[in-house]
């Protein structure tokens, strides 16, 4: 056995106790440092961890010392000091202190993570341990087969099954072991394995739930706890396995929804969330509604603990300022530009406000039994629709008109979540209650102003409706319902407290979407409204939203923004923010968002900022690209935060969207020079800053292309590299930009796009052709392959039957607008040159043409196509056309007159 040099030893000790003491210096640290380069540095490290009498603390850093070495040293440490290092763990695996034996396991947890049979002698010796006499000795085993088995469940059973049924029986025995403890973790290390269905454990399911079943008494919540997680993942990895038994199962789980213990109530809550989505188990879940519905409205009411959690909610804390915890970090993404077909606009609404939007306005972040109850209902709502309101609406109406405020929040909750699910079932009731909601903005309770606000936003596309012109009962239900909204909500946007500020901002600018040009009216006191929130606001996260919210309102109404006296009133303080911040503060982000907004909207009239701020956003561009090379160049830097790239080059695209062809003298005068800087950034590892730079290409083609025409032959290769079909599905949305931005270069590229289209097409055809091509990826590759045949249609035609009859199926989906008039006119033009290759798919081109309303040009080239082609058959035409689905037959008939 390998023993140490007392010398060496005691100077090892000396410096772990001096670092650990908080007083070391570089000195110090540089001579930890040199022990690296000792073959036998861990082996002194393992010693000191296990077989010495020092300190715990002391020993416990020599384990994560060791800990970290091998994590990113293993494979230079020597076969004889792992083998002692190994010795060494699994005695402190049975250390009689606790904090040695668990730091015995973080070391195996972390040696297992890469490669699980790293060290199959302490496997084997693990197992043994969980069967000790012992009860130290098995609970430390447990300890550290928790870990493993959540780290590692699926490693362990792809290569070693035989130790994992081994393990599984273990573990099943120990269900019922005296100590509760280690029956809960039993249960908690099987639950890892059902996640992944390992076959051990699915072909002997019935006794695991048998079991299971005997657990469900248990007095400990601990092991109740996961129990409940057991069911819950056996209804979505075998649900049917729960069907003979379902009586007996929901009856439990509706009692532990209501436990004491909120850590059993949120495990149980979960449960109907995840069966209520497996489409086997509706019918026979759809039994039990009536009694689920009241628990999980009760489980929606706030606990005295929640309540103590959110510190209290003062009426008036507008003026204290958020505490550097309570701000989450904000990851921003590249814009994205997505054609317009019916599947992209009903993703969009649907992601837009759905119920996990309602976690951001409440300030405890943790998932918590209200959250999941409302979560529920929200699904359950999905799944049967309006059938639940009967049972339902009873139970909301006697929270809506409790006397305890957490009641009346309860039910608002619940109005919210049930707002999609049971649309059309409750519009009968909606004129009653959004009227009572509204009445709610005057709640004492800020909590119940808070969650009014999101509530009334899930119903905001009923009480927006579209404008159908000069009407008695339109404009009645505008001033009834949508005119008191937009005004209760501009005082919940000055509100004293400032979790209603919050909802009020967020709700607000769902509002603004939906309701479009109806905001003009009130464009006076909404601008005057956010501008005084600007002043009022003390706290980041709600600053924030504000920003959001403003843009949106510069979105929606446009050039209404644009108004002098609007622009003179924002501005200004929107510029102070933007001058009171330092280059490097992320305080910046959400600003530089707004203020893209704004560019776009205020157009010509953003001349007299645009400058400076095209400046800044320069040199922040620059100096964070200075700091990446850097860090490539010496990774123990900081990693530079590249949302300022992301943000700064988005902001940089809504200048030249807002101010077009004014905005090429900024691009001439940067230094250095603007495309160089571009072209940095679209070499960049992230792809969100690969797709907001990509966004820009499109912009500057279809704004500044004299500027960039010039700078293309060095820029098409980096676009074309942003196609590449190998990185389409992990990278669609930079894929996604990069295309369209071809297609719109195209379009001013003209005939300069000829040493291109091969390489262009090799990337983007696959990416069409691919099954696992997302919707809005293959719209704009078949948008810019169009586009590509308008401009070079003898380049692109030799291709056409590779790509014609997916092309076609594709512009079915995407609505009429300019970029698909240009993309069918190229297609036409394709089609012309070579109509060999779209014959054996003539029928889907008819669905696709037909489908197409476009400019007069356009129409003609798709008759003079349908024309060609019926008088190429000849006497075979009448036939072929009797043979088309009615719809085509008749549009035929009236479009052409065949």
């Amino acid at each position: 056995m390998w023993q140490p040099n007392e010398q060496d030893l005691h100077g090892l000790i000396q410096l772990l106790t001096t670092a650990q003491q908080g007083i070391a210096t570089q000195q110090v640290f540089a001579q930890l440092e040199s022990f690296n380069q000792l073959p036998e540095y861990n082996n002194y490290l393992a010693y000191i961890f296990a077989l010495t009498n020092e300190n715990s603390h002391l020993r416990m850093s020599a384990g994560i010392a060791l800990k970290n070495n091998l994590k990113s040293r293993y494979d230079q440490v020597p076969p004889h000091v792992l083998e002692f290092c190994q010795h060494c763990v699994l005695k402190a695996l049975v250390d009689d202190k606790n904090e040695i034996s668990s730091t015995a396991g973080s070391i195996i947890t972390t040696v297992l993570q890469t490669r699980v049979n790293r060290w199959p002698d302490v496997l084997q010796r693990l197992l043994e341990l969980l069967s000790s006499q012992n009860p130290t000795h098995r609970m430390s085993a447990y300890r550290a087969m928790d870990k493993i088995c959540e780290d590692s469940a699926e490693k362990l059973s792809d290569e070693n099954s035989e130790y994992v049924k081994a393990l599984l029986s273990t573990f099943v025995n120990a269900t019922s072991d005296e100590n509760p403890r280690i029956r809960g973790t039993a249960l908690k290390c099987i639950n890892q394995f059902l996640i992944i269905r390992a076959d051990v454990l699915m072909s002997n399911l019935d006794a695991f739930l048998a079991k299971l079943y005997d657990r469900a008494n248990d007095h400990d919540a601990y092991v109740r706890k996961y129990v409940c997680q057991a069911f819950v993942n056996v209804s979505e990895v075998a649900p049917n396995s729960l069907v003979n038994v379902l009586d007996s199962v929901v009856n439990f789980m509706l009692y532990c929804t209501q436990d004491k213990d909120q850590e059993v109530a949120l495990e149980a809550c979960d449960f109907w969330l995840v069966l209520a989505e497996q489409d086997d188990m509706q019918i026979h879940l759809q039994h039990y509604i009536p009694r689920l519905l009241p628990v999980l409205l009760n489980g929606m009411v706030y606990t005295e603990e929640d309540i103590m959690e959110l510190g209290g909610f003062d009426d008036d804390d507008a003026h204290v300022p958020d505490q550097a915890q309570d701000i989450k970090p904000r990851h921003h993404k590249g814009r994205t530009h997505a054609p317009q077909s019916m599947e992209n606009l009903t993703e969009a609404k649907s992601n837009e406000d759905d119920l996990e939007d309602e976690d951001d306005e409440d300030p405890a972040e943790k998932w918590n039994v209200r959250k999941c109850a409302a979560s529920a209902i929200d699904v359950l709502a999905t799944v049967y629709g309006d059938g639940i309101l009967q049972e339902l609406l009873p139970h909301i109406n006697t929270q809506l008109f409790s006397e305890q405020w957490e009641h009346r929040e309860a039910g608002i909750l619940a109005l919210g979540a049930i707002a999609e699910g049971c649309a059309s079932g409750m519009e009968p009731h909606l004129p009653t209650i959004i009227p009572l909601l509204i009445k709610c903005f005057e709640d004492r309770k800020p909590l119940v102003r808070s969650i009014t606000c999101w509530t009334l936003s899930r119903y905001a596309s009923w009480i927006c409706p579209p404008n159908p012109g000069p009407s008695d009962v339109y404009q009645e239900h505008l001033n009834t319902y949508f005119n008191p909204l937009l005004l209760g909500l501009m005082h919940m946007v000055l509100d004293n407290n400032k979790e209603v500020q919050k909802a009020g901002c967020s709700a607000l600018a769902t509002i603004e979407e939906e309701a479009g040009m109806q905001l003009v009216p009130f464009l006076d006191q909404l601008i005057q409204t956010l501008c005084t929130a600007f002043g009022k606001y003390q706290q980041e996260k709600n600053m924030m939203i504000l920003y959001d919210a403003f843009g949106t309102l510069a979105e929606t109404v446009n050039t209404y923004f644009a108004a002098p006296k609007y622009v003179n009133m924002y501005m200004p303080i929107l510029l102070n923010k933007w001058s009171g911040m330092a280059d490097d503060d992320r305080g910046l982000f959400p600003l530089l968002e707004c203020l893209s907004s704004v560019a776009i909207a205020v157009g010509k009239g953003f001349q007299p900022y645009a400058p400076a701020i095209w400046e800044r956003c320069i040199r922040i561009i620059r100096n964070t690209l200075v700091q990446i090379q850097a860090y490539r160049q010496d990774p123990t830097m900081d990693m530079p935060d590249k949302d300022f790239l992301i943000t700064c080059v988005d902001l940089i695209s809504g200048i030249i969207q807002g101010l077009a062809s004014d905005a090429e003298t900024y691009i001439e005068q940067t230094t250095p020079p603007f495309y160089q800087l571009m072209a940095a950034c679209m070499q960049d590892s992230s792809p969100d800053v690969k797709t907001s730079t990509f966004a820009l290409m499109g912009d500057l083609a279809m704004y500044c292309s004299n500027s960039l025409i010039p700078h293309l032959p060095q820029l098409l290769p980096l676009i074309i590299n942003g196609m590449s079909p190998h990185t389409a599905h992990s990278w669609s949305s930079p894929n996604n930009n990069a295309t369209w931005a071809t297609g719109e270069i195209a379009l001013k590229y003209q005939s300069g796009m000829e040493p291109w289209v091969q390489p262009i097409l090799q990337q983007i055809i696959p990416v069409l052709l691919h099954p696992n091509t997302t919707q809005s990826l293959r719209e704009n590759t078949a948008i810019t392959i169009g586009r590509l045949g308008l401009v070079v249609p003898a380049q692109v035609a030799p291709h056409l039957s590779q790509f014609g009859a997916m092309w076609c199926q594709t512009m079915c989906r995407v609505h009429d607008n300019q970029e698909k008039a240009s993309s069918f006119m190229g297609f036409c033009q394709l089609v012309m040159a070579n109509p060999n290759a779209i014959a054996p798919h003539f029928q889907v081109f008819l669905e696709a043409a037909l489908n197409t309303q476009g400019p007069e040009p356009l129409n003609q080239s798709i008759g003079r196509i349908i024309h060609s082609f019926s008088q190429a058959m000849g006497a075979h035409w009448q036939t072929a056309r009797a043979g088309y689905p009615q719809h085509i037959q008749n549009r035929l008939r009236d479009r052409f007159g065949l």
